[in-house]
């Protein structure tokens, strides 16, 4: 339910407002230049756009480019699919944090939440920032939940690949490092020991998934 109602009211915005993409100005074009630079095989930036800003946008749209063109609908599809899924990433997490039947209510409330809907239209990161987000949440809960250092990996993965889409939240990474010791009051199996070296793994994944783009910018 979660997820069809969320896709249906992105694909009516892209239905109705698809044209959007098209007009962008401002940031959009900065993210396309950059795209063009990567197509062209020009130094990143140096040509089209600024050198500085971080590179796992650009490259979503490069694949756009690549598979279909200046038919940019297709960036307002895809990104229509991932603003559903994390409307239904966010239920489990709900689910995996209270263990609450009734939490598909918050799967509901980011599937109809008007401005995620309208940025589906959109050419800028917000999207998939907060689809890699809410990703790495879920895989770290999950992950302390099952003692699964491997999902702990994930989640370290897709936190550094949501800086490496818009870096405003890299300041966050510690914080997020600690959450499997901050996940006391879950009933897990999860020992301290376990809670620890989850910590670190994620920590070293986590800078070596920034830490490339960190050394190319300085």
């Amino acid at each position: 339910m979660v997820l069809g109602t969320a896709l249906l009211l992105r694909l009516i915005a892209v239905a109705f407002l698809g044209d959007f993409v098209y007009s962008m100005g401002g940031d959009g074009l900065r993210y396309l230049w950059l795209a063009q630079d990567i197509l062209e095989g020009e130094p990143y930036g140096r040509v089209f756009g600024q050198s500085d800003r971080v590179p796992l946008y650009p490259c979503f749209l490069v694949a756009h480019l690549w598979l279909f063109g200046t038919r940019l609908i297709f960036v307002a599809f895809s990104q229509a699919f991932l603003g559903a899924f994390t409307a239904v990433f966010l239920l489990w997490l709900a689910r995996e944090l209270s263990g609450h039947r009734r939490s598909w209510i918050v799967g509901l409330l980011w599937a109809t939440y008007p401005p995620d809907i309208l940025n589906t239209v959109v050419i800028f990161p917000y999207i998939l920032q907060v689809f890699f987000l809410t990703a790495a949440f879920l895989s770290v809960v999950v992950g302390t939940r099952r003692r699964s250092l491997r999902i702990c990996a994930v989640a370290a993965v897709c936190f550094a690949a949501s800086c490496l889409t818009r870096s405003v939240h890299l300041l966050y990474f510690p914080l997020f490092a600690m959450t499997p010791l901050m996940m006391w009051r879950l009933r897990t199996p999860a020992g301290w020991r376990w809670k620890l070296v989850a910590s670190a793994l994620i920590v070293i994944i986590g800078v070596a998934g920034v830490g490339w783009w960190t050394a190319r910018d300085f």
